[in-house]
């Protein structure tokens, strides 16, 4: 059982939402998702924005594990992907099918209007392996639900017939299908990837649904949930507010008839029984570790019990060295857990705290579908699994599929997942733990041992494979320590402020980042120089890990040089690394075309004399009168952008020197020598938790398009970049874009204006 559900489950008594409740008050920081997590589903859950909705599930997510089924309807939106509205329909179906977990809306999507309860509880038509089926008849029917045919498909809804071959891509696919029939019968059920026509899988049935763009969508999400359902409502006031700007006057008659539970800042005029929680925000330690040691001080003489959940296991690992915490320490405990806001409980003795408050971190929601990421079923997977395929369960070994069951879990029917080991043992896995079960992937034609329950047998396989990989590792640490041959300064190892300004970043480090970040740190500490490239696209956090690099240079007293092809990049590297580095004494400066030659000139003189320890520029940087006496470290971002001068020139500097290289698009040069073993290498190819994929659409010219596109990201505090590809005619196209949406800043910038002009619309 999760750590966070053990919690809520030992404080149920003193959290418990007492009968006739309308209003909770003094629930502070992320107290309200523990109190929620306790009651008796099914619950549904309404918050007043999409942000608040999305920690509310990250919080519930954590806490409740596999213990209650949790949903979270997504908003529709401008631009909208296709996977955006099967998802939203699959959520829709199993609303209308009597969803018994905690769901979670938002206003935008109380006001959407939904299919009718029969529809959605219209399981489409099923498709099964050794089906008699007209083809004929079969396409008739694909074109009933909205598909349309062409050559090759490679959208959802389109079909394609070749022979006695059908191909489609179903709206509720992650793949397209490959249907063979020999006759009338269906002989083969494959998926595809539509680039390369290479199988992925084997099938044994498929669901056909209709196009949920051609369903008619009539009713209010509400007339899906039975009016009995317990129901929170956050914000009372900002939902209100919302909802009358919809002019969805009628929405907010429809949610006091299930006479809600309000809690939150903004409750607002709420008549009811209030019930009060002696609940006090995390405090702001404000980065300091001197703070948050004062007050896990002033905890253990009351006699409290301290958690301080951190988001990763580096943070954890920083956090313990940084408060030198012993092992069996009872009044402060660490978890690998994570919550958006900490709180304390006074009269309970007890205070949670999030890692990423107590160092001004921003914290992004963890979805709990994330833990799909490596692997693991889907319900739609799992059909298509036949008795007696081999499986992989992460925690008891190789079994076979022995098909899904119903049996009584304390009291409720629930659905399991038959598995058999060695000699017949029967294991049974819940549906809501399928992300633990993997499909078994070997040698084709090999039949695996299967393990026996009970027994250490797969904790050793799994321990062994481990063991393998680390002396892989250690013999390619060895490798690459026997090919570096220049002596360079070998830098320290790290100090207290090193591990609170890592600990310090905003933002959660990802897998890659962290591995690279390792690498870099380990060549810096030998003495041979390092020549590192880090490759990763961009926003993956290749900015961060220089920054890290540079501290740690001017720690041991030396210069560090950032080489940038542009004078734009070097003005948001010099912002970038002096807000980083603002609580340390560290000098950052920056040569560029932004200022004056007479500033310039000031920089360069005060580099020659040490003062300066971080300089960041262009081109100028390798010019023969820019002096850097004390060089340890040069950083070059984006090496494939400068020409063959500046890189004979760099070559002088470097011989001894520590470099850095950060690319995400390496030249082929650059790659082959990284690949080949000349220089070391590391990739960055994990994105930042709750990354959402770059969407380029392809559009004919219409102003209608361009407006929308504008007004919803400007609507939501983003900003929009016009590109233009003409300087002639590029303030003749910003009128254009001016008289589509006149309440927007416009400016202008290219490359022929001065550099004062430019700087000041670029910042």
């Amino acid at each position: 059982m999760a750590f966070l559900h053990t919690l809520a489950q030992a404080y149920k008594e003193q959290l418990n939402v007492k009968e006739d409740t309308q209003r909770l008050k003094g629930a502070s920081g992320s107290l309200p998702a523990f109190i929620i997590s306790l009651q008796e589903e099914p619950v549904f859950c309404i918050c007043s924005n999409w942000e608040n909705a999305m920690h509310l599930f990250s919080d519930l997510s954590q806490i409740l594990g596999e213990e209650k089924e949790l949903l979270l309807m997504p908003e529709t939106r401008l631009g909208s992907i296709e996977s955006e509205s099967v998802e939203r329909m699959e959520i829709l179906r199993r609303i209308a099918n009597g969803f018994k977990g905690i769901l979670i809306l938002t206003p935008n999507t109380l006001v959407d209007k939904v299919p009718s309860t029969h529809r959605l509880q219209d399981d489409g038509q099923i498709i099964k392996l050794g089906d008699i089926v007209s083809m004929t008849a079969l396409i008739a029917e694909l074109q009933d639900k909205g598909f349309e045919p062409v050559n090759f498909v490679g959208t959802k809804g389109e079909y394609a017939k070749r022979g006695g071959i059908l191909d489609l891509y179903p709206f509720n696919a992650k793949y397209p299908i490959r249907l063979e029939f020999f006759g009338d019968e269906i002989d083969s059920i494959r998926e595809f990837e539509p680039g390369s026509q290479k199988s992925i899988s084997r099938l044994q049935r498929i669901q056909l649904l209709d196009n949920p763009e051609q369903i008619t969508a009539e009713n209010d999400i509400l007339n899906l949930i039975p009016k009995g359902t317990k129901t929170f409502l956050q914000n009372y006031a900002e939902v209100k507010s919302v909802l009358l700007e919809m002019d969805a006057q009628s929405i907010l008659k429809e949610i006091q008839a299930y006479k809600p539970i309000h809690f939150g800042a903004f409750i607002g005029n709420v008549e009811g029984k209030t019930q009060s929680y002696q609940s006090k925000p995390q405090p702001a330690f404000d980065a300091k570790i001197a703070l948050l040691r004062d007050k896990l001080k002033q905890n253990q003489k009351k006699d409290w019990t301290t958690y301080i959940l951190c988001d990763t296991r580096s943070q954890e690992l920083r956090l313990r060295e940084l408060l030198d915490l012993e092992e069996n320490r009872k009044d402060l405990i660490l978890k690998l857990d994570s919550i958006h806001e900490g709180f304390e409980l006074p009269e309970q003795k007890l205070a949670v705290y999030t890692d990423h408050q107590i160092f001004n971190r921003y914290h992004r929601p963890t979805l709990k579908k994330q833990k799909q990421k490596h692997g693991g079923f889907s319900i739609r997977e799992l059909l298509n699994l036949s008795a007696g395929d081999f499986v992989t369960h992460i925690d008891y070994g190789i079994g076979k599929y022995a098909g899904l069951h119903k049996m009584e879990v304390q009291g409720r029917m629930q659905e399991v997942v038959k598995l058999f080991f060695k000699d017949n043992d029967t294991l049974y896995v819940s549906i809501n733990a399928l992300h633990k079960l993997h499909k078994y992937t070997g040698k084709e034609g090999h039949q695996p041992k299967l393990t026996k329950l009970g027994t250490p047998e797969w904790d050793r396989i799994k321990g062994n494979t481990k063991k393998k990989i680390k002396d892989i590792s250690r013999e390619l640490i060895k490798l690459y320590a026997q090919r570096k041959s220049t002596k360079a300064y070998a830098f320290s190892e790290d100090t207290t402020w090193q591990k609170e300004m890592e600990a310090s970043f905003l933002y959660e480090d990802t897998p890659d980042q962290s591995k690279s970040w390792e690498d870099v740190k380990k060549d810096m500490q030998q003495e041979s120089a390092m020549d590192r490239l880090v490759c990763g696209d961009v926003g993956f956090g290749k900015t961060e890990i220089a920054i890290r690099a540079a501290f740690k240079a001017v720690q041991d007293g030396k210069q560090v040089a950032v080489l940038v092809p542009t004078t734009v990049l070097a003005a948001q590297h010099y912002e970038t690394f002096s807000q980083r580095l603002s609580n340390y004494p560290v000098r950052v400066e920056v040569v560029s075309r932004f200022r004056t030659e007479a500033e310039n000139k000031r920089v360069t003189e005060k580099l020659k004399e040490g003062k300066i320890d971080i300089i960041i520029g262009t081109h100028r940087l390798a010019s023969k009168k820019m002096e850097i006496p004390n060089l340890g470290l040069l950083i070059i971002d984006e090496e494939q952008r400068f020409g063959v001068a500046v890189k004979e020139r760099l070559r002088q500097v470097k011989a001894n020197v520590d470099t850095l290289t950060l690319t995400a698009t390496p030249i082929p040069r650059t790659l082959s020598f990284s690949l080949m073993g000349a220089r070391d290498f590391s990739i960055i190819a994990t994105p930042p938790p709750n990354r959402q994929p770059i969407e380029t659409q392809i559009h004919s010219f219409e102003k209608d398009l361009i407006r929308d596109a504008i007004l919803y990201e400007t609507s939501r505090g983003g900003q929009v970049f016009f590109v233009h590809n003409r300087v002639q005619s590029i303030e003749d196209m910003a009128d254009v874009i001016r008289s589509l949406a006149p309440n927007i800043r416009v400016r202008v910038g290219h490359a022929q204006m001065n550099p004062e002009e430019l700087e000041n619309i670029m910042m």
